[in-house]
């Protein structure tokens, strides 16, 4: 998801960021994400710049 001016990993639900740290680009953003995804099974929704859902992968 979009955040300050780079991307953060959160969980559905949270109001704060999962991962430790904002990342500059969105694909280092997304590659954390699918681990954590892994970790709980769950799926990895993609934002755009702005905030509406660009992409969803499933971890199965």
């Amino acid at each position: 998801m979009p955040y300050e001016e780079g991307w953060a990993v959160g969980r559905e639900g949270n109001k704060r960021i999962t991962s430790k740290s904002k990342h500059r680009k969105q694909s280092t953003a997304i590659n954390k994400a699918k681990t954590i995804a892994r970790k709980h099974q769950a799926d990895v929704i993609i934002h755009r710049a702005y905030g509406t859902i660009r992409d969803r992968i499933g971890t199965d």
